[in-house]
């Protein structure tokens, strides 16, 4: 909200207390975000339920990419799929500072990698 300056850009989604997957966007070279540093098995975010999701307002890829103040600061990274199917953004990193925004918890463990 703070760089796009507007303060009702987040809409909700249904990602309270769910395990789920990362989508990496085509072409994302990860040298350089933090994900790099993830050890290869770890890298299977995409496929296997080991993220865990808590919360109830995002921003789709659409409308981040709808908005030039975000597209200025953030790459997006990875997108995530909420309890109805709607895509949010779960990862950005910021293109001049060495930020890295999550809608995820990368410090809790998922459930044991079990999608609901």
């Amino acid at each position: 909200m703070i760089i796009s300056k507007d303060k009702s850009i987040l809409k909700e989604f249904n990602a309270a207390d769910e395990a789920s997957t990362l989508q990496f966007m085509r072409n994302t070279n990860i040298e350089g975000t933090v994900f790099q540093r993830f050890l290869p098995d770890l890298l299977k975010l995409s496929a296997d339920c080991l993220v865990m999701q808590i919360h109830h307002y995002g921003i789709s890829p659409e409308r981040l990419m709808q908005d030039t103040n975000l597209t200025n600061f953030f790459k997006v990274l990875t997108t995530s799929m909420d309890g109805d199917n709607k895509v949010y953004v779960s990862t950005v990193q910021a293109h001049s500072y060495p930020v890295t925004a999550f809608q995820w918890y990368p410090e809790k463990n998922a459930l044991n990698g079990v999608c609901p």
